[in-house]
């Protein structure tokens, strides 16, 4: 997902965060941001 679908929320989810392995996004995330998901559990990779 790109960077401007972090922190959205929507009516629909799929699964919870600890349930992704690798989350794949751009460089435009937010260090903080990215920190605080891998610390949830997923390997964050930014391209």
């Amino acid at each position: 997902a790109d960077h401007t679908k972090v922190g959205n929320d929507h009516f629909a989810r799929f699964a919870e965060l600890s349930d992704i392995d690798t989350f794949i996004t751009d460089d435009g995330i937010d260090k903080h941001v990215a920190r605080d998901l891998a610390g949830a559990g997923p390997r964050i990779v930014t391209a």
